[in-house]
């Protein structure tokens, strides 16, 4: 199904709802505002860290000259870009400054582990269908709605809790504790479809996924001054895009490579022809071959999925469990009732106090209920 109907259509909408003030900035002004090398440094050394990831232990061994000067060169001009955006950038495409609290730094980290679990089920979800349960692609997309639903319905309940209540830690840790549990189970299903496991797994895991939205933004637009509040939102977006990236290549990697470990297995079943098209990077390619096989062949194609799968799964567990123990260096903060125009353009704002005031960590409460804006500590 294309997008493009709905996002012209939300583009439309945009044009006549949207009104922001315009700070008449003029174009050339405006270009030179841009960070230009930042943009440059954080692009260029994403794309040579994640082709280093990919090609390494399947297309090139890892310690070929190709494979180790891209994530060398990558983690390089990583290095470059904070050192940019530290020293030299007036308008840093990612403020450090965003980073200098335990609680705003540990909500990037939870943020990053959370897209990491999400795109990676998301994504290797559907393989488990097609090749372990043979399901065509139109059913593939159907048994994935367990996972879908929870996630929009859990999302959109968060939301509107959050603004009765104005408390988001507690629903942050209760929705990692949920995906992790739910992750974990995905360990236990079977080869064979059980309709039990399968439902309730994808259920739990989505429910997680969706109370976690929200929550670590929150945790980062409550402690940054206003003027802050749209290059941490934007922050937030490039960590969660960042993550969703690697975890498919590093999610593609592991795959590849216990495919290549089940290689004599199929060899022994299916002839060197045969198996050398479910090895390694050839072996998402080739599920459709599995229906056409006999069915004892097929049953060893499946198998071979299904170790490799697994052992994905248990990756996305720790990485969720991880997130987790991460939520508790997060602190719950007051959130303001106070509206305030939003700052565009090139302006100079000055600093304005924080918007938070930390609170109690257990219970992310704190010793008034009450909604307002607190004035910083010195």
């Amino acid at each position: 199904m294309s997008l493009v109907p709905i996002i012209a259509a939300v583009f439309v909408l945009l044009v006549f709802t949207l009104k922001l003030p315009s700070p008449n900035t003029p174009v050339w002004a405006g270009l030179k505002a841009i960070d230009w090398p930042g943009s440059f440094l954080i692009i260029g050394g994403t794309l040579m860290l994640l082709l280093g990831l990919y090609l390494g232990g399947v297309y090139e061994p890892w310690n070929s000259a190709t494979v180790v000067s891209l994530i060398v060169s990558g983690v390089a001009t990583g290095a470059l870009f904070i050192w940019n955006e530290w020293k030299l950038a007036e308008f840093p495409v990612l403020p450090v400054h965003l980073f200098k609290t335990s609680s705003s730094s540990s909500a990037y980290a939870v943020t990053f582990f959370h897209a990491f679990v999400f795109l990676g089920v998301a994504y290797y979800l559907p393989l488990y269908f097609q090749a372990v349960l043979l399901a065509s692609p139109l059913r593939s997309g159907v048994l994935l709605l367990p996972f879908i639903l929870p996630i929009s319905i859990s999302a959109a309940l968060t939301g509107a809790y959050i603004q009765f209540s104005g408390k988001y830690l507690i629903v942050s840790r209760v929705g990692l504790m949920i995906m992790t549990l739910g992750m974990g189970l995905m360990i236990s299903l079977d080869i064979e479809m059980n309709w039990a496991k399968l439902i309730s797994f994808q259920i739990l895991t989505g429910i997680g996924v969706g109370l976690n939205f929200e929550g670590p933004l929150l945790s980062v637009q409550a402690v940054v001054p206003h003027k802050d509040v749209a290059a941490a939102t934007t922050a937030m977006g490039f960590v969660r895009t960042l993550a969703s990236g690697i975890s498919v290549v590093i999610g593609g990697i592991l795959f590849q490579n216990e495919m290549k470990s089940e290689y004599q297995t199929l060899e022994d079943s299916l002839g060197p022809d045969l198996a050398r098209l479910f090895k390694g990077a050839s072996a998402s390619a080739s599920v459709d071959l599995i229906m056409t096989l006999p069915t004892e062949s097929q049953l060893v194609v499946r198998t071979a999925f299904f170790n490799a799968l697994d052992k994905m799964w248990i990756m996305y567990t720790v990485f969720s469990g991880v997130g987790l123990l991460l939520s508790f260096l997060m602190k719950a903060h007051h959130l303001s009732k106070d509206h305030q125009e939003a700052h565009l353009g090139i302006i100079n704002v000055a600093a304005e106090p924080n918007q938070a005031d930390e609170v109690d960590l257990s219970t992310g409460t704190s010793e008034s209920q009450e909604m307002r804006r607190i004035t910083p500590r010195p």
